[in-house]
């Protein structure tokens, strides 16, 4: 006895292929919108940093205003004696002032490429997401050419089903 070539009925073949079809092209429009982003920034927060580079720019500036005086003899007494102490320490004053600018110099800086990363990674998103989508609909329309396929090759499996059981019966 002859064992069939074609175990699996077309139709029974067909369904599998539609299956696994219609799991896989599920399983990626899900993917894609789960990855796709909700916003076009990252949510990030710069009230923190914003409120430190503040902080930063009035020490600085305070270290260039002259301090307020009381209108006591203990508040001009007390003036003079800080402005004997910054003439004293000038170097030093100098020093810090260029410190604190270049801190915030550097924090600004910081915050630019802060900035620059994030817009880098959202256009990556999006790239990624029009490649998916592209992805996507090129495998929609190979499935669909397969399917198509599938039906056509079923269609001949019949038909040299059907021959064979003929020449069989010629045979016979």
């Amino acid at each position: 006895m002859q064992q069939d070539p074609f175990p699996a009925p077309p139709d029974e073949l067909s369904a599998s292929i539609d299956r696994a079809v219609k799991r896989s092209a599920a399983l990626l429009s899900s993917r894609a919108a789960a990855q796709a982003p909700q916003t076009t920034q990252l949510g990030l927060d710069y009230s923190g940093v914003d409120a430190a580079e503040s902080k930063l720019r009035e020490a600085l500036d305070g270290l260039k205003r002259p301090l307020p005086q009381p209108p006591t003899l203990r508040g001009r007494l007390g003036q003079a004696a800080i402005g004997v102490m910054r003439k004293a320490l000038w170097w030093q004053t100098h020093l810090i002032e260029r410190a604190l600018d270049a801190f915030a110099s550097s924090s600004l800086e910081q915050r630019r490429l802060v900035e620059q990363s994030a817009s880098y990674v959202i256009n990556l998103d999006r790239r990624l997401l029009r490649l998916e989508s592209a992805y996507i609909s090129q495998r929609s329309t190979l499935q669909e050419e397969l399917r198509a396929e599938t039906l056509n090759l079923s269609a001949a499996v019949e038909q040299m089903r059907a021959e064979i059981e003929e020449l069989q019966q010629l045979r016979g």
